[in-house]
Order: C-alpha cells, then structure tokens, then sequence
C-alpha cells in the first residue's frame, strides 16, 4: 500500500508526538496537560 506522506497514520502520528508537549481536551470538557513518554501499541 502507497501512503501519501502527507497522511500520517495514527500510530505514526503518535509515534511523531513522543517526547513532545501535548495538550489534550476529551469528550467530558476534561483536560489534560503533559508530556507524551510512550503510548501502548494495541
């Protein structure tokens, strides 16, 4: 399968976002700040 580099995966996206500074807002109005160590790979 050919992948446009403009189109990231998921997981490739997450992949990129480690080590980085997030700032993530979830579906209840929650938020969360923090730092990305790692992720599970399911």
């Amino acid at each position: 399968a050919t992948t446009n580099p403009s189109q990231l995966l998921p997981l490739e996206l997450v992949d990129k976002c480690i080590g980085s500074r997030i700032h993530i807002v979830m579906k209840s109005d929650k938020e969360i700040v923090g730092t990305l160590l790692g992720f599970d790979d399911f």
